[in-house]
């Protein structure tokens, strides 16, 4: 963890949208469900998620689609504009001896913190694997090791005994 929590959610919502990409792109190989319109005009990117891809998503994997969205809204809430607290992340008030404010190049690190960043990894990373193993079942666009259900069941295992320990050492009162 580099202690770049701005840089660390914009990665993981690029993964996010990116992983709903793929998934529509599985079920839709051909190649003007991709760029064009029905005359053959570029489609803008914005416009191909939003009339085609998140829709086709909310139907097709509803549960999946509404842990992205609040992965998505908390990045956006936190980290998708300027805000006091990730500006807090970085600025140091007083804390270090002899010194009034401080700001760092790296967040401070606070231990909460920095295990909350392993759990949104964590639940993104999951997340993306359950979306595409899903769709390639559905679809059927390429060959899986036999071993990747079960690889990916004790990965998920992993993650959610992960959550319940952060959930359960997770002290809200501790946080500065």
């Amino acid at each position: 963890m580099r202690q770049h929590r701005i840089q660390m959610n914009l990665c993981i919502r690029q993964v996010l949208e990116g992983t709903t990409l793929a998934a529509y792109l599985l079920a839709h190989p051909q190649p003007n469900h991709r760029t064009e319109d029905d005359q053959g005009n570029m489609v803008e990117p914005k416009l191909l998620m939003t009339k085609l891809v998140y829709p086709w998503f909310k139907t097709t994997f509803p549960d999946e689609n509404e842990k992205i969205k609040e992965l998505k809204d908390q990045i956006n809430l936190l980290s998708g504009h300027a805000n006091l607290i990730a500006t807090s992340a970085v600025f140091d008030y007083g804390q270090k001896a002899d010194t009034q404010i401080t700001a760092d190049f790296f967040d401070q690190p606070i231990d909460q913190m920095i295990w909350a960043n392993f759990y949104e990894v964590g639940e993104a990373i999951t997340l993306a694997i359950e979306v595409i193993l899903h769709a390639n079942l559905n679809e059927n666009a390429f060959r899986l090791r036999r071993t990747i259900i079960e690889e990916y069941a004790a990965l998920d295992d992993l993650h959610h005994r992960a959550t319940i320990q952060f959930n359960n050492d997770y002290d809200a009162n501790a946080v500065d």
